[in-house]
């Protein structure tokens, strides 16, 4: 090379002599590509430790060795002072869309005093890069300073930290100097922001990141990791997903575009495809495109990337395998930011292999789940429960796990979808996955028998939004009874389920799983057999499907005698008497429900009588033997409040107020179905078809007319949605309701309030409901006190 080499040049001729690429020296050195770019430019000087790894990997003779280190020395690179304003940081390659007050947010904290480092941490592909290159941007105008970008990606020596921040700033080399004193020399007084990349792989370096603070009071930094540094005075902002849109209340259009999950689809898919187009056809594809991939920006641009070879329908397909899909990321992107599934194995790789383990072991659950679920599951012998929490700690802390409050105010544990399938293919590659799936289906087994037990009580309204909290998991668990020929399991869930099913608006769904069992109910025991075909006789009938229903009811409930069972054996029986009801059966009816109240007067089971009651009272309703019916409701109502049952309670209500309005009893009609303690639990699926029109009955009554229709069609479509059958004579109580409201109105006005009922969503019939009969409660009822229950008469009990 001569007596006096250039370094840039040498560098450059040897990595080239050696076969390697500038990518392929940076991993081995430790250091970022750029940096050895900027290198080989001679636009950077590098450290001491810098130039010795590179003389090392660079496989130098001892001597040239020597010399190389001189000429690293002597670059001739131009230096910078700390007070130097010249921009430090990468250029953005695209807009940062759906930020914008995430962004204000970072940058005023960052501006308080008393923050001086802030770290913003995430799932993997959330996009925290980004963010901070754009809260430093924002922030390097305002800073005497400016602002400094590390990247940390590459390196996997924590030693080699502050020497990539000595580089970063053109620090002179002080041979007597640590790298530490050379910083804190230089950043004594300098008023910066330091930006540190991807710290979570070199998480050792954190305490000298304190030393570095102490000793530059001026200086701010902001860290981007998956995990939090754990050091004081650290200020931990977690960078969440891009909002999406809402699958089930799409907005128009133009208001679609503007949401940042599909803004950024949108765009990145018309850099490949520039003839793509958001439009009527394909925006629902997009948004549930969005909504499959977390509203993840990395993952979000890979798959827009696809638009090229695929319509967004098309790639919504694909996208059950998400990791397979999400891969050909840009090349200037760091490596692990390339595919998905490398930017998830990126924070997988850190973990320790308890974690690892447990890790994989948690992709056997669907949706999310409790600690308590995880420590049943997924712990060995030898895993003590509070190691299972600190490992859960762990993964939550790297974002490779996200909590939440649950409706029952429990924290509940959840995978972004995405990290769910790697987290699946580990457990897959582990072997594990077939003994984890029937641990995961048994413990469900018992957590559903044990909500059964107290759906029917005090506790009802706790335990059924569990069961909602885990449904999820429960049909994965009797999925996995039918494809693993295990038909007890998936029995039994469906044995326990079908009240949750009926009462929760899951009858569809409820239905599906009863008929892929039936074929298999042969093969249990009998008592298992006469649970089972309750509960797939119950959905039948919920469906319309009366014959079939009648037919596994009678087989239920002679092996349910036989085994003993009197309250399944006096359920089916009420179940018949209905059955018979719906076909006008007079005499048939009142004998199955004759027998049914004799068995249960005669075991002493109050919510059995009480059920048998109120079968024996709606039966009786729908033969329009309104005094027998009112009767039996009243009773029922009487033990259902004794036993604390309130969606029973409001069931029952609910037919007490459809015989007044049968009755044409307008004042007690009124008086019944704005009673606050009917409305507040209206929320009850089963009933809620009843109930909205007995309301639309009361609309009609007081006046109200397009309200009436606005909640006629409510109805309609709340009984498409959950497929809850009526019975001919609330159908025809609300075909009469909606003629005499088609007679009060023009024909378009009573369309716009019917189709606006249709739109409504569950959530939205409910408010609708309770808002506006709040308001009419207390005047109808003169004042009264509306927490007051009303008895059959309509009167204050």
């Amino acid at each position: 090379m001569g007596d006096a080499p250039v370094f840039d040049q040498w560098l450059k001729h040897r990595r080239k002599a050696l076969g390697l690429t500038q990518d392929a020296l940076a991993r081995q050195v430790g250091c970022a590509t750029i940096t050895i770019q900027k290198l080989e430019a001679g636009a950077l000087r590098p450290s001491a430790q810098i130039a010795a790894r590179l003389a090392r990997h660079l496989e130098l003779a001892p001597e040239d060795g020597l010399a190389f280190l001189a000429a690293a020395q002597t670059a001739n690179t131009p230096l910078h002072t700390p007070g130097s304003r010249r921009s430090r940081l990468p250029a953005p390659p695209t807009p940062l869309l759906g930020r914008g007050p995430f962004i204000a947010a970072v940058c005023a904290m960052l501006q308080r005093a008393e923050v001086r480092l802030v770290t913003l941490s995430g799932p993997p592909g959330v996009g925290k890069t980004r963010v901070a290159l754009q809260v430093a941007y924002e922030l390097q105008a305002t800073l005497h300073d400016g602002a400094v970008f590390v990247a940390l990606a590459p390196m996997h020596d924590p030693d080699l930290v502050l020497a990539s921040i000595v580089q970063a700033l053109d620090l002179p080399e002080v041979a007597s100097q640590s790298c530490l004193e050379r910083l804190t020399t230089a950043l004594h007084a300098s008023e910066r922001l330091l930006v540190l990349d991807n710290f979570e792989q070199v998480m050792a370096a954190a305490p000298a990141l304190s030393a570095l603070l102490e000793g530059a009071p001026a200086l701010k930094v902001l860290v981007t990791s998956r995990a939090a540094l754990h050091l004081s005075g650290e200020h931990q902002v977690r960078v969440p997903p891009l909002a999406m849109p809402d699958l089930h209340d799409l907005p128009p259009l133009a208001a679609l575009a503007q949401v940042p999950a599909v803004a950024l689809f949108v765009q990145r898919a018309q850099a490949v495809a520039p003839g793509f187009v958001l439009q009527a056809t394909n925006a629902g594809a997009v948004a549930a495109v969005c909504q499959r991939l977390d509203g993840l920006p990395l993952a979000i641009e890979l798959a827009a990337a696809r638009s090229v070879l695929f319509t967004p329908q098309a790639l919504l397909e694909r996208l059950q395998s998400p990791l397979a899909v999400l891969t050909g990321g840009a090349r200037d992107r760091p490596a692990h930011q390339q595919t998905l599934r490398s930017t998830i194995a990126w924070s997988y790789d850190l973990l320790q292999p308890r974690e690892q383990a447990l890790f994989a072991r948690l992709g056997v659950f669907v949706g999310s789940f409790t600690s308590d679920a995880v420590t049943a599951i997924c712990t060995d012998a030898e895993d003590g429960a509070l190691d299972v929490l600190d490992s859960l700690a762990l993964l939550l802390d790297e974002s490779l796990l996200q909590h939440e409050l649950g409706t029952t105010d429990e924290v509940r544990l959840r995978m972004l979808e995405t990290i769910h399938n790697y987290a699946l293919e580990q457990l897959t590659r582990a072997q594990e996955g077939d003994g984890l799936r029937e641990r995961h289906a048994r413990y469900y087994v018992q957590f559903t028998e044990q909500a059964e037990a107290e759906v029917h009580g005090p506790q009802q309204v706790r335990w059924s939004d569990r069961l909602e909290q885990e449904h999820e998991n429960i049909c994965a668990a009797i999925s996995w009874s039918l494809h693993a020929s295990v038909p007890d399991v998936g029995l039994r869930l469906v044995g326990a389920l079908w009240w949750f099913w009926i009462t929760r608006g899951h009858t569809v769904e409820g239905q599906h799983w009863c008929t892929a069992l039936l074929p298999l109910v042969d093969r249990v025991a009998p008592a298992l057999q006469a649970r089972a075909l309750l509960a797939i006789a119950t959905l039948a009938s919920y469906h319309g499907q009366s014959a079939h229903s009648v037919a596994l009811l009678e087989q239920s409930a002679d092996l349910s005698r036989h085994t003993g069972n009197r309250r399944d054996t006096s359920v089916a029986w009420t179940l018949l008497g209905l059955q018979a009801a719906y076909r006008g059966e007079r005499a048939q009816a009142a004998e199955w429900h004759r027998q049914s109240l004799a068995i249960m007067r005669e075991s002493g089971d109050i919510w059995g009588l009480a059920e048998a009651l109120g079968s024996q009272g709606i039966s009786a309703f729908n033969l329009e033997q309104f005094e027998q019916a009112a009767a039996s409701l009243t009773e029922a109502l009487g033990l259902f409040r004794t036993l604390g049952d309130v969606w029973s309670i409001t069931y029952a209500s609910t037919y007490l107020g459809l015989i007044f309005v049968r009755q044409g009893d307008d004042e007690a009609v009124t008086r019944m179905f704005t009673d606050s303690s009917f409305m507040h639990n209206l929320d009850l699926r089963v009933s809620i078809p009843e109930a909205i029109v007995g309301l639309a009955a009361t609309a009609l009554i007081q006046g109200q007319v397009e309200r009436a229709a606005r909640l006629a069609g409510a109805a309609d479509v709340i009984r498409e949605r959950f497929g809850t059958f009526i019975s001919p004579i609330v159908q025809a109580i609300s075909t009469e309701y909606i003629a005499r409201a088609r007679s009060q109105l023009d024909e378009q006005r009573f369309t716009e309030a019917w189709e606006a009922g249709r739109a409504m969503s569950f959530e939205q019939v409910i408010a609708y409901a309770v808002d506006e009969t709040d308001t009419g409660a207390n005047a109808a009822a003169g004042r009264r006190d509306v927490r007051e229950p009303l008895d059959a008469s309509g009167s204050p009990s």
